[in-house]
């Protein structure tokens, strides 16, 4: 016979925790041998009870399961007789009747004009219920204890919703499969569409619900620092979303991304230190599953000293890592040998399920002047969540007539930004290209990408933004993109007017693919002799170098370059250079913190040069000897750099006769 009440809330925010009847630890509504047998072998040890079925085996309700317990459920047995006692709690004028030992879960629903709160309970004659006023509780959980004459306790939460969470567990209690922004924009209009769609996600986190958008135009302005967090599906269904950034205050909320992807409760990460780490790269991680893991070395060393502009030193990076571990199997390369390390880690779930985020036309409404705008603006998509796919969004900036824009007056960090997680996949996204002007009237850098030491990440068909101001050809448009550390990153049939990478880049492949006037700007680091850069099928335009090792960071690339089956056209020079280095005088008298590698292996095999201009091909642009003084001028033998640069050339043409030289 049951002998409990579950006071239940028709319209819920959260999901309820439901108690079964006192004694019932098997949670099969009764109580019988199995609840006896389960508490026998807790007390012995032989099999530990937690959470509700610990609850349910307390039956003196003492906080502790002991032989007092046991001897109580066989009397429950016997009898019949569920041991209650009742007790009443107030809370500012509202009063509630609870039974001890049954499930004292009561929910609030607030009215957004008084906060009038409305008890409900499925069962009136046990529970009796009244209304009051309950002032200054915001939208979560509050924990009520009282104690009963006999000392027994009785709990009670309070959940207190919004009127936008109350219209969500109304959608739910229909039994929806999946929440639109157009239900909560008619039930709460506002011009500001911000915050129904801030409702609507985080109904939809709560119940796991996807997103399906119905077709039409969104407007952010969104004036609140507050993210629209996204941890379900969403499909925009070709909508056009227009961020507002043209009012005057946008520097207040320049650092709040609008878009934030991040992973659910579920995926919960964990960090810690270990002070001797010896490159145990699978220890930190169960041997069942998919990790993410990222560590940072802690012993004081720098990998990097960045030069900028001549001799000032403007970065300091330590050594970190990032990559997966699959079933306790490391399955991406490290940079560094960290043994014996001092390590601060994260671990992080890799979601089995693949989050995607798609359909929408998405237009940035700027600024005509920014005048304190001195920093990146960040009102962006985030991708903090690893097996994400953004499909099929395409970002443009504008002005206030929603016209396309070219020049801005305040630099973006990256509209798509994605930050420390793997196995992404962007396809079919258009990004674009911006001239940023100071306000002291020079260039400055702005981005519309920006990866941030993400692992294993795919680009394909991500093409930038072009017209007839010549984006792909004007070095006036800065980096489309750009990225920190990415392991893993290979780009397929996409079309960009550079191919940036500040600090390293491990592991690079690009295939089916046009890149500008800029070309690929990268470094690479690490102990390790395996970096690989492969380009195949590649075109070049609108350039006289394609790949610039960057000097701010050392030029240096440990591993191999190949060019494969590649075009290069419309060369502004005579003179092409596979790859740019750092020359005698560059850098000179500053120390950059790791050691400066020069390729192990370069190899250019089909190379198609359709400029007539060009009469001369340089593998590597500057001379051995210049290279080499460079190493001994700057480092005076103390790096373990490699051995000379094997070149490997073959299928050179060019519409010209050519010279083809090693070094120039």
């Amino acid at each position: 016979m049951k002998r409990y009440i579950i006071l239940v809330l028709l319209l819920m925010l959260i999901p309820m925790n439901t108690f079964a009847l006192i004694g019932d630890v098997d949670r099969n509504d009764s109580v019988g041998s199995m609840d006896y047998i389960l508490v026998k072998n807790h007390i012995l040890g032989k099999s530990i009870l937690s959470g509700d079925r610990l609850t349910s085996a307390d039956v003196n309700s003492d906080g502790k399961v002991t032989s007092a317990d046991y001897i109580a459920i066989k009397k429950i047995i016997l009898t019949g007789e569920v041991p209650r006692n009742t007790t009443s709690i107030s809370l500012n004028k509202t009063s509630i009747n609870l039974e001890i030992g049954k499930s004292e879960t009561i929910v609030a629903i607030v009215n957004s004009n008084n906060k009038t709160i409305t008890w409900t309970s499925s069962n009136k004659s046990i529970a009796t219920v009244s209304g009051g006023i309950v002032k200054g509780i915001k939208n979560g959980t509050v924990t009520i204890t009282a104690k009963t004459g006999d000392g027994k306790t009785a709990t009670c939460k309070v959940v207190v919703l919004t009127k936008e969470a109350k219209y969500c567990e109304d959608l739910i209690a229909t039994g929806v499969k999946s929440l639109d922004y157009r239900s909560f924009i008619n039930k709460f209009p506002n011009s500001d569409h911000y915050y129904a769609i801030k409702a609507t996600h985080d109904c939809a986190n709560n119940h796991k619900l996807p997103v399906k958008v119905t077709k039409g135009e969104y407007h952010i302005y969104k004036k609140d620092h507050a993210e629209i967090t996204v941890q379900t599906s969403t499909n925009f269904n070709g909508s056009t979303i227009y961020i507002h950034d043209e009012f005057s205050n946008i520097y207040e909320y320049r650092s709040d991304h609008v878009f934030h992807i991040v992973q659910d409760k579920d995926n919960k990460c964990t960090s810690g230190e270990i002070k001797a780490f010896n490159n145990n790269l699978t220890s930190l991680v169960s041997n069942t599953g998919k990790f993410l893991v990222r560590i940072t070395e802690q012993d004081g060393k720098t990998v990097w000293h960045r030069n900028k502009g001549g001799s000032s030193t403007v970065q300091d990076v330590s050594k970190y890592d990032i990559y997966r571990v699959y079933n306790g199997v490391l399955k991406d390369p490290m940079y560094w040998n960290y043994k014996g390390s001092h390590i601060t880690y994260s671990v992080c779930p890799i979601p089995s399920n693949q989050l995607e985020f798609k359909n929408a036309i998405i237009k940035t409404i700027t600024r005509d002047k920014c005048e304190k705008c001195d920093g990146y603006v960040k009102r962006d998509i985030r991708i903090e969540r690893s097996n994400t796919k953004l499909y099929n969004i395409k970002h443009s900036y504008v002005d206030k007539n929603l016209k396309n824009i070219y020049t801005i007056h305040h630099p973006y960090n990256g509209f798509i930004a994605v930050w420390h997680v793997g196995d992404i996949v962007i396809e079919k996204c258009q990004i674009y290209p911006l001239h940023y002007e100071t306000p002291s009237g020079g260039n400055g850098s702005t981005y519309d990408m920006y990866l941030s030491q993400p692992v294993n990440t795919l680009l394909k068909e991500v093409t930038m933004y072009e017209d007839s101001h010549g984006q792909m050809e004007s070095s006036s448009f800065w980096s489309v993109w750009s990225s920190y550390g990415c392991k893993n990153l290979v780009i397929e049939d996409s079309k960009l007017n550079v191919i940036s990478a500040h600090k390293v880049i491990y592991n690079l492949t690009v295939n089916n693919t046009t890149i500008g006037c800029r070309g690929v700007t990268t470094a690479g680091s690490g102990d390790y002799v395996d970096n690989k850069m492969i380009f195949e099928n590649v075109t070049w335009k609108y350039g006289d170098v394609l790949i610039k090792l960057r000097k701010d960071y050392g030029s240096t690339w440990n591993g191999t370059i190949t060019i494969k089956n590649s075009k290069v056209k419309n060369v502004p020079s005579s003179t092409l250079e596979i790859i740019s280095m750092a020359q005698m005088n560059s850098n000179i008298g500053l120390y950059f913190g790791q050691p400066i590698y020069n390729p192990t292996k370069v190899t250019v095999d089909g190379l198609n040069i359709t400029t007539t201009k060009v009469n001369k091909v340089e593998i590597i642009g500057v001379s051995k000897s210049e290279y080499e003084n460079y190493y001994f001028k700057q480092f005076q033998h103390t790096v373990n750099k490699n051995e000379d640069t094997q070149i490997i050339k073959k299928n050179i043409i060019g519409s010209s006769p050519l010279t083809i030289r090693n070094y120039s």
